[in-house]
């Protein structure tokens, strides 16, 4: 019946957009014998109504043929009958090219094994290796002489180019048959900057770009480091439902190259001239298998030979550590250190193994007030220490005392700062085992202590007594500043009698605070603390 229609419509003569055929097409609504019978039941029924009408036969056969015409109307209009109109179109296949362009593609392999350095030498030549990083290396590989390999690539497929760190991004598209210059120049200023790398998401994001195109493969070249958790199924399992294939390229070298980091530093900006400056340095080791000596540096700027050094073991089952350096400025003015790791043997990655800090000293005291209740031993060796001591200006304050006493400190006072003129002078105050209900503070004297530390940047400090701190601070305004939590319900309290003495040990955390250091030399301060 559609052939006929077509000889009918004159359908085999039309000829649109450039000669392609016209053709008739159905959208069936229901299954083709259904649709029979529906067609055989209703003009049963147009037969069976005009059989029984009064009339002649010929009139009743020329009604019923009206009506049956009518019948098979609405069933085409049923059918939808379209008009197609058939073009034929080749679609090119495209191939994704996928260069890794994280941090890590700037690194430098030595090549150790002789397989490798050959296939390396047969690529940048025998000069460069060892010098070439791995995005140059990859760059050679596929662009040899300013051609892309193989060059017959670019001759039958649409190729498609991306950088990918934290995820992919486009660069270039080149159409088949077309000049690939333009793909080659997109790759030779591809820099290796990346501080993220998340691979899997960048294959999704190239799938996801090229979803409805005729995708034949997508080439991944890459070292394969991701910083970021990865999960390469998700990926995979993608690509084979849509039938892709992805190719991976890998760039470096087998071996494991040693490689120390320093990932953190930390100093005081501003410190006092003669004070204790500490340098605390966070040092990451990658590729040592067993325990290595490492030696970190402290180095001036201008001056030749290091200010401090420190050698630790890193590797294995230990891959970071914390070291602390100490320097003790002799001379105001502003200064330029470097914290420096020599690197290993056979170290390549240089760059992550010097930090510079500047650190700026001046002549300027600590300003300390020191408030005790009583003469105890805590009181004499704490005062004795914060008069002695060349870098602090010290105003100690004993509340026991009779009014003829003559405090002791650089500069004595003789009651409690009053005003804040008064209490902004210092830089820190300690309070010993002082009962802060006494009449010597009073609450405004608290609030102004709280402003002392959170708007002036004061420093507050406490050494625990058998009477008074820090119970007696709790439910005062002050208790927010005790560094410990006040247990009023507790069995031990202010009270009782503690009969049972114990010996306070240093943790890891602990020996690396300046908090604990009561000795400028580790050994010495653990074997202070030991003594106790």
């Amino acid at each position: 019946m559609t052939t006929w229609l077509h000889w009918l419509l004159g359908l085999e003569a039309v000829r649109l957009d450039g000669g392609h055929p016209v053709t008739l097409a159905w959208q069936l609504p229901w299954a083709k014998w259904v649709l029979f019978l529906g067609v055989v039941f209703a003009l049963a029924l147009v037969a069976a109504t005009y059989e029984r009408q009064p009339g002649s036969r010929w009139l009743r056969a020329a009604l019923g043929c009206l009506r049956g015409l009518g019948v098979a109307l609405v069933v085409i209009l049923l059918c939808q009958p379209q008009l197609v109109l058939e073009r034929t179109q080749l679609e090119p296949s495209v191939t994704a090219l996928v260069v890794d362009s994280s941090a890590s593609m700037a690194r430098q392999d030595l090549y150790l094994d002789e397989g490798e350095r050959a296939a390396v030498e047969s690529i940048v030549g025998s000069a460069r290796v060892g010098n070439a990083s791995r995005l140059e290396l990859a760059r050679e590989a596929l662009f040899r002489g300013g051609r892309p390999v193989p060059g017959d690539l670019f001759a039958a497929q649409r190729v498609v180019g991306y950088r990918a760190d934290i995820d992919a991004f486009k660069l270039v598209s080149v159409d088949p048959g077309a000049d690939p210059n333009d793909f080659v120049a997109a790759f030779s200023t591809l820099e290796a900057t990346g501080e993220t790398t998340n691979l899997p998401a960048a294959l999704l994001t190239v799938l996801e770009d090229l979803r409805g195109k005729q995708l034949s493969a997508v080439v991944l070249v890459s070292d394969g480091r991701c910083t970021v958790p990865a999960d390469f199924r998700s990926v995979t399992e993608w690509a084979n439902r849509h039938g892709i294939r992805i190719h991976t390229v890998a760039v470096g070298s087998t071996t494991a190259l040693a490689d120390t980091a320093l990932v953190a530093v930390e100093a005081e900006e501003r410190v006092f001239v003669h004070d204790l400056v500490a340098i605390k340095a966070r040092l990451l080791a990658d590729g040592l298998d067993t325990p290595t000596p490492v030696v970190v540096q402290l180095l001036e700027e201008g001056r030749e030979g290091p200010l401090a050094s420190q050698t630790v073991l890193l590797g294995g089952q230990t891959p970071s550590t914390t070291v602390e350096l100490r320097i003790r400025p002799r001379r105001t003015g502003r200064k330029v250190y470097r914290v420096y790791v020599p690197p290993l043997p056979t170290e390549t990655e240089l760059s992550n193994n010097e930090v510079s800090l500047t650190i700026e000293a001046v002549e300027d005291r600590l300003r300390v007030l020191y408030v005790d209740g009583y003469p105890r031993y805590e009181y004499r060796y704490l005062k004795n220490t914060l008069v002695r001591e060349p870098t602090v200006v010290s105003s100690c304050l004993l509340l026991s005392a009779d009014p003829q006493f003559v405090q002791e400190g650089q500069e004595p006072i003789r009651r409690f700062p009053e005003t804040p003129e008064e209490l902004f002078r210092y830089d820190v105050v300690l309070f010993g085992d002082v009962d802060p209900r006494g009449e010597w503070l009073s609450e405004g004297q608290m609030k102004m202590l709280l402003e002392f530390v959170a708007h002036r940047g004061g420093g507050v400090g406490f050494v625990a007594g058998e009477f008074f701190c820090p119970g007696r601070f709790a439910g005062t305004p002050l208790e927010v500043l005790l560094p410990v939590r006040v247990d009023t319900a507790g069995a031990a309290g202010v009270d009782s009698d503690l009969s049972a003495g114990f010996l306070p040990r240093l943790t890891p955390a602990g020996k690396l605070s300046s908090i604990f250091r009561l000795e400028s030399d580790p050994d010495r301060n653990q074997e202070t603390f030991e003594r106790l």
